[in-house]
């Protein structure tokens, strides 16, 4: 929800914040290197990539959760974000 107001906060919030992204984004990509090494992902991906777009869905599904008073959506955007890494 921040992003969308990020620009208009002071500068250490604006860090605050592009930091939490970071390191969201991180975490997600380690997870899916170790899925990779694991055997669990069945087809090669960038897993920085993959992690910014997961990230990206959902972080857009809480909006929309949001906009549309209905958790499902949110839900929904985290289903469809791991299928394009978990088939």
């Amino acid at each position: 929800m921040l992003t969308g107001e990020v620009l208009s906060l002071t500068r250490e919030f604006q860090n605050e914040i592009h930091a939490f992204f970071h390191e969201q984004i991180a975490w997600v990509e380690n997870q899916l290197i170790h899925a990779r090494l694991e055997r669990e992902l069945q087809r090669p991906h960038d897993a920085r990539e993959s992690a910014a777009g997961i990230s990206a869905m959902i972080e857009g599904g809480t909006l929309l959760a949001r906009a549309l008073d209905d958790p499902r959506t949110l839900i929904q955007a985290i289903r469809a974000s791991l299928a394009l890494v978990f088939p």
